[in-house]
C-alpha cells in the first residue's frame, strides 16, 4: 500500500513540476514549495487518497460477521452461577499462595498447599514452609474483606501484621 501512495504522491509533485508551480531552481540548490502548490496543498493530495479497501460484502462475510456478533452478545450476557464463585474462589486463592510461596522457594506442592488451608496435617514437613503458607492465606483473607475500602490505611497494615 505505501508503494501505490509514493507513486501517487510522485506522479502529482511530478504533474506539477510541469506546470511550472514549483518555482525556478538554479542547479544543485534545494526545492522550495511557491505559493502556487503550498504545503497545505501537498497535504490536500494526501488527504485525498483515502484507504480504499479491496473486498466485496458477501454474503458469507455477512454471515461471519452476524455470528461473531452473536458469539459476542452471548458470551457478554453469560454469568458465573453464584454456587460456583466461593469454589472459584478457593481454587484461585490456593494456586496464588502455592505459585507465589514457590517463588520464594517454599518447598510445599499444590497438594500440600491445599491441605494446609484445609487444616489437614501434613506428615513430613518443616514448620516454616507451614507457617509461611498459612500467612499468606491469612494475608490474602485480609485483603479480600478489605476489598470494600478504597485505600488501605496504616492502621489496616499494622493489623494485617499482628495477624501474621
Amino acid at each position: 500500500m505505501g508503494k501505490k501512495i509514493a507513486a501517487t504522491i510522485s506522479r502529482s509533485v511530478s504533474a506539477a513540476l510541469s506546470r511550472r508551480e514549483w518555482g525556478e531552481f538554479p542547479p544543485g540548490q534545494p526545492r522550495h514549495l511557491t505559493k502556487n502548490l503550498t504545503y497545505t496543498g501537498l497535504m490536500g493530495i494526501l488527504v485525498s487518497m483515502s484507504y480504499q479497501p479491496q473486498f466485496a460484502i458477501t454474503p458469507a462475510l455477512l454471515a461471519r460477521a452476524e455470528r461473531i456478533a452473536a458469539l459476542r452478545e452471548r458470551i457478554l450476557a453469560a454469568t458465573v452461577q453464584v454456587p460456583w464463585i466461593p469454589a472459584l474462589q478457593k481454587d484461585t486463592r490456593t494456586r496464588n499462595t502455592h505459585s507465589s510461596t514457590a517463588i520464594e522457594g517454599n518447598p510445599l506442592t499444590l497438594e500440600q498447599v491445599r491441605a494446609v488451608e484445609e487444616g489437614r496435617e501434613i506428615p513430613a514437613v518443616a514448620q516454616r514452609a507451614k507457617r509461611e503458607v498459612t500467612n499468606y492465606f491469612s494475608g490474602l483473607r485480609f485483603i479480600e474483606t478489605q476489598s470494600s475500602k478504597k485505600s488501605i490505611s496504616h492502621e489496616d497494615g499494622l493489623s494485617l501484621r499482628a495477624s501474621l
